[in-house]
């Protein structure tokens, strides 16, 4: 978490940012990247990417070269801010997965103002950012009291890059979480009728 910024991501900035969520006095941010001769009157699908560090650490920056291609691929593209764990803030896990599946509501309730197609969201994340990807289609109920769940937050494709996928002893993040662990661990909720989802995964990797 402590290694520099990469250099190419440091040149690379998103065409606004949008507020999709606010806690307290904190505003989340969408950082929204579009495509080349733009218009809200579009219908292009969207790329919605969530950053990884462990829910720890990490900023939407880390994911703008993704960004940055789909966008140059035609797609609306989208690097997500979620609030991150703190002890003496009393940020959760929970919270994290709140935030990710609270954006995907935003982006396809104002599908029209983002230019985007409300049935064509994909949604990506990188190590924890892959959990709160996995998170927006699988764990139903566990959401802000105050949104209107009747918007879906279930994207329409997935695709995760060496996400957080168990959360048990076995796997990674069950300290972080706590003894409600296994209401966030993406695989003991596969079920049928899932999106369409694409996993990468280094064979190297010991940490997810």
């Amino acid at each position: 978490l402590k290694r520099p910024l990469d250099p190419i991501a440091a040149k690379i900035e998103p065409v606004r940012t949008v507020t999709y969520k606010q806690i307290g006095d904190r505003q989340l941010k969408l950082h929204v990247f579009e495509p080349d001769r733009h218009k809200s009157s579009d219908r292009r699908s969207a790329f919605v990417i969530f950053h990884g560090g462990g829910w720890t650490g990490g900023s939407p920056r880390r994911t703008y070269p993704f960004a940055d291609y789909f966008r140059k691929l035609g797609m609306v593209a989208i690097s997500v801010e979620y609030r991150l764990l703190r002890k003496d803030s009393g940020v959760t896990v929970f919270d994290c997965v709140k935030d990710g599946r609270s954006a995907i509501r935003y982006v396809r309730q104002h599908a029209e103002e983002l230019g985007v197609d409300p049935q064509g969201i994909v949604v990506a994340g990188c190590s924890a950012g892959g959990h709160v990807a996995a998170a927006t289609a699988l764990f139903d109920g566990i959401d802000e009291a105050s949104e209107d769940v009747d918007v879906s937050s279930v994207p329409n494709s997935v695709v995760l890059y060496y996400p957080v996928i168990d959360t048990s002893a076995g796997g990674y993040g069950q300290q972080k979480i706590g003894a409600a662990w296994k209401q966030l661990s993406p695989v003991d909720h596969v079920r049928s009728n899932l999106p369409p989802t694409l996993h990468f995964h280094g064979t190297a990797d010991t940490v997810t």
